[in-house]
């Protein structure tokens, strides 16, 4: 009756980890292509912007209300560009993606450590074994969300120092 009793703990405490890691595999994949897509974009978008800016200052050919309309155009233009490389300073799409991406290999590891330890081993893995895969998916987690602070904090702080 014990055995039974300690083999459903076991078992209990081995879905409910299978599904928390699962579920932030998913999580991670998910904000790791969300970045990895916003990196993109501010990068095209700054790149595509001072290109622009340049093309548009650099036309001589124009009549003169035209060249004032193109300098106003580039003028918004670079305003914009400013915009958009402080936001992408700011958040760091790149950085988050990076981290995410970290996250999520590293969730995927742990599943495959327990899914190898289940092969063959299903009535003897301990309450020890699932109980140290959990300490290792809470230490992800961790290192993840201290990375995430950090970040955060030092741009933060580097914004009120130079107020």
């Amino acid at each position: 009756m014990e055995d039974n009793k300690i083999q459903e703990t076991i078992s209990s405490k081995l879905k409910f980890l299978e599904a928390e890691i699962e579920e932030r595999i998913l999580s991670f994949d998910s904000k790791r292509v969300l970045n990895r897509k916003r990196a993109f974009t501010f990068k095209m978008v700054t790149v595509m912007c001072s290109g622009a800016v340049t093309i548009l200052l650099g036309i001589h050919s124009a009549g003169e209300p035209t060249k004032i309309i193109l300098k106003d155009i580039a003028l918004l233009l670079s305003v914009s560009l400013t915009i958009f490389s402080t936001w992408d300073t700011f958040f760091n799409y790149r950085e988050l993606w990076t981290k995410y991406t970290e996250t999520s290999n590293k969730l995927k590891e742990l599943k495959s450590d327990i899914n190898y330890l289940l092969v063959g081993n299903e009535g003897n893995v301990t309450e020890e074994n699932i109980d140290k895969f959990y300490y290792k998916y809470k230490e992800i987690l961790k290192n993840t969300n201290s990375h995430w602070i950090k970040a955060m904090s030092k741009k933060t702080s580097k914004n009120t120092t130079k107020q």
